[in-house]
Parts: structure tokens; C-alpha cells; sequence
């Protein structure tokens, strides 16, 4: 007869303490930082893997690889010294639950994201069935260890969900159909995260453009003038698709430009129609590239970056270079180049003429080079401009390090400024260097 399982986790501490992972995108992240946020509320410490009874891991599965790692992660966080519970939510938790769960008799799978900190609560023993109310709370809510939450640049999520159904993607069914946060509530999480000490918010979703929390009167255009009107110092707008940056969206940010970055992430994923269209995207490289001067003509200082996707089942050295072309044509200011991965299940991983693994490796080798390139070009040309900088840490040699209003990163040279603590400051940009940083002087 078998020995039984030992669930019990072997780390002893004096308060409740659980760790919070993230393996996503910016979506996740905002996520991740409301599960602290409710754990911390709730009086339990939020801690180090190493040093926590339960382990939360917010999954991705949007390329192959980034499955693996969720299954990895899983792994090795279940097989620490301490025996941790560890709960799995996410798109892979939607999806996979038993092939998650069958990895170990601590992981628990929750698909629901709402019902995540409450597992964590019930799993720590923390909760009281009869009163309802958390059997402990430290007061303040606060936590001995924070982990590197940005504190001056936060996210809120307005949106959940996903209508498009490209045919590469299997996201839009762990996310399901597109939905959108009540005004109010955005409101109120704006309003905390600023209490919090937040300088910048992040307006974030799946499909942020569909926002629509009513009957139609409340868009993306009219959060953004309610987030502004509430007080934020700087607003940033999250990755948007080109049919959604409308023009009401365009007369919000220029309405409120000293408050709303100069900045658009738009993803392209390819520059060949003929591969767009394969793609099940809904635009042409003409409808982007029009987007783009419309963009520019509304605001001329505007800072484009998008997501690129090479070795498409049948994307031919031709159309890569058609790729590659229109990058140059549109200049922008990031890419984030990766390779396409098939996801069993989606219509472009059975179709033909996959492309081979070393072909894929040398286009993304060549789209990043150019990426890098165009990064240099773009902040070169802002050289002798005035921006916002978002100071978010110091060097040991007292050199600041943050962001640019248009997401550059740069740095302001401790003999040229007299600051002490996190801050939202015009800067002049001065230089930029071989790795695209730019140094910049306070304007002040």
C-alpha cells in the first residue's frame, strides 16, 4: 500500500504569505497587481516564491514556447523545499486544466480570475465560514516584502476578451468574448492607483478599442476624457488593433494631450496583404499605413510601435521583404518581432508550406537588426525636443532612469539633476547611445 500524499506545505512563518507570478502580457500583469493588491487588503503577505505557502501563476499560452513555459514554471514552483499549493490561472487555465493539474497533487487550476485571491484565502486556511470575514488582518494591509511593482506606473484594465479570431491564435478562446469594465469601477481603480502613488496609468485590455461599458454613449474616447477629468497625470494607452484607434480616439488624445502620451503600440504582425489576409487580420497594408499619417498629421511627435510575427505557414523571402519595406516606411519606434508558433487547434497551424525553424530565425535576426535601427532613428529625431520623463528608479551613481512620454527609455545624469525620489519632469533630450537610450536634462 502506498504512503499518502503529504499536502501540507512545510514553510513555517508567523503571517499567511503567498506569491503572485506573472508569465503574460500587460493584461496579466494588471491582473497580477490586483491579486496583490486583494491579498495585501486582506492582511497576507506578499512574498518571494521561496519564502510563500501558496503560489499563484498567472499562465500564457500565446505562442507555443510560452506554453512550455507555463508548464515549466508550474513545475518548478510545485518542486520547491517548501511544498507550496500552487493555483493556475490564465488562458492555459482555461484550456488546460487537467494536463495542469495531472503535473502535481498541489496545483490547483482556477479559470476563474475572480475567484483566484478567495482560493488563495481558502487554501491558506485563512478564511472564517461563519462571519464571512478574513479570520486575520495585519490593519494596514501591508506587506513586509514588495515585490518590483512599478508604484509611480500602474495599470488598470477597462476590457477583457476577444472578437477577432485570427487564424494563428487560440487566445480569444480562453478569453472569451469581448467585455468591457463598468465605467465607475474604472474610475474608482484609477482613483486608487493614484492614492497608491501611481504617477502614470496604463489604460489596458485584450481589445481596448471595443471598450464599451453601456448602451454605446461610453467608448474608449469618453474613458479617456473621465480618466483625465478625474485627475491622472499621465495616461498611456495600451496595445490597440488599427481598426480600433477611431477618430473620436484620435480627438481624445490630442483633446488631452498634455495628459495622454504621445504613444500608440499598433500591432501589424505582417507587412504583405496576401499574408494579412491569410492571417484573418481585418486591414491592409494601405488602411495601416493611412492610420499612420492620419496619426501623425493629428500628432506630429507621435511614437508608433508595433508587434511583427515572421515565418507565417507560407510567407515567402518576397513578402518578408515587403515586411521589412513597409517597417521602414511607417518608421516606428519599437518592434516586437517574434517568430509564428503553430497552436493545435487554429486554422494556421494545419495549413501548408510551414515555414522552416532556421528560416524563421534568420528573418527575425534581420526584422531586429532593423528594429534596432529604427528605434535609433526614431529617438534621434526627438533630440532637442521637450518630454515628460517618468523617473521610476536611481543607479548607485545617482543617475535617474525612467521613460520618455513617447516610451524611450532614458536617463538623466546625477550631476544634472537634484532629485530624491520618483517623479514626472519635462526633460530635454540631449543624446542617445549605440543601446537607443537617450540621456536627457531636467527642463526646469
Amino acid at each position: 500500500m502506498s504512503a499518502p500524499v503529504n499536502n501540507t506545505c512545510e514553510y513555517d512563518c508567523e503571517k499567511p504569505s503567498c506569491s503572485v507570478v506573472n508569465l503574460g502580457c500587460r493584461v496579466n500583469r494588471v491582473e497580477c497587481d490586483w491579486f496583490e493588491t486583494q491579498l495585501r487588503d486582506t492582511g497576507i503577505v506578499v512574498a518571494e516564491p521561496e519564502q510563500s505557502q501558496v503560489i499563484i501563476i498567472n499562465s500564457c499560452i500565446v505562442t507555443g514556447e510560452a506554453q512550455a513555459k507555463t508548464r515549466k514554471s508550474v513545475r518548478h514552483m510545485a518542486s520547491l523545499p517548501q511544498r507550496p499549493q500552487v493555483i493556475v490561472t490564465g488562458c492555459a487555465a482555461v484550456l488546460f486544466q487537467a494536463e495542469l493539474e495531472a503535473i502535481c497533487d498541489r496545483v490547483h487550476v482556477v479559470s476563474q480570475k475572480e475567484l483566484v485571491v478567495q482560493e488563495a484565502i481558502n487554501t491558506l486556511s485563512f478564511f472564517d465560514n461563519e462571519s464571512e470575514q478574513p479570520m486575520y488582518h495585519s490593519g494596514s494591509g501591508e506587506s513586509t516584502f514588495l515585490r518590483s511593482i512599478d508604484r509611480v506606473k500602474r495599470g488598470v484594465k477597462i476590457q477583457d476578451g476577444c472578437d477577432n479570431c485570427c487564424s494563428y491564435c487560440i487566445v480569444w478562446k480562453a478569453r472569451g468574448a469581448s467585455r468591457s469594465v463598468p465605467l465607475q469601477d474604472v474610475l474608482n481603480q484609477v482613483k486608487r492607483v493614484m492614492d497608491e502613488g501611481a504617477l502614470e496609468v496604463t489604460l489596458t485590455g485584450i481589445n481596448l478599442g471595443k471598450y464599451d461599458a453601456g448602451d454605446g454613449s461610453e467608448t474608449l474616447a469618453t474613458l479617456i476624457d473621465a480618466v483625465c477629468e478625474c485627475g491622472a497625470k499621465q495616461i498611456r494607452l495600451s496595445s490597440i488593433e488599427p481598426c480600433e484607434v477611431t477618430p473620436s480616439v484620435i480627438d481624445a488624445m490630442v483633446r488631452h494631450k498634455d495628459r495622454v502620451c504621445p504613444y500608440l503600440h499598433i500591432p501589424l504582425q505582417a507587412g504583405s496583404n496576401e499574408i494579412l489576409r491569410q492571417m484573418g487580420r481585418h486591414y491592409t497594408c494601405e488602411e495601416y499605413y493611412a492610420l499612420v499619417e492620419e496619426l501623425r498629421k493629428s500628432m506630429p511627435h507621435i511614437s508608433i510601435s508595433t508587434d511583427l510575427m515572421v515565418g507565417f505557414p507560407g510567407e515567402t523571402e518576397e513578402q518578408f521583404r515587403e515586411t521589412l519595406e513597409f517597417c521602414k516606411a511607417v518608421g516606428f519606434s519599437k518592434i516586437h518581432a517574434f517568430k509564428y508558433s503553430p497552436r493545435p487547434g487554429t486554422p494556421a497551424a494545419a495549413m501548408p508550406n510551414q515555414i522552416d525553424a532556421t528560416v524563421k530565425q534568420e528573418r527575425s535576426k534581420r526584422l531586429r537588426e532593423l528594429a534596432a535601427q529604427l528605434r535609433y532613428d526614431d529617438a534621434a529625431k526627438r533630440l532637442g525636443t521637450v518630454e515628460n520623463i517618468l523617473v521610476e528608479s536611481f543607479s548607485l551613481n545617482g543617475t535617474a532612469q525612467g521613460k520618455t512620454a513617447s516610451f524611450h527609455s532614458v536617463q538623466i545624469p546625477g550631476d544634472a539633476h537634484n532629485l530624491t525620489s520618483c517623479t514626472l519632469i519635462p526633460c530635454i533630450l540631449k543624446s542617445v547611445n549605440s543601446q537607443q537610450v537617450i540621456t536627457a536634462t531636467p527642463a526646469l
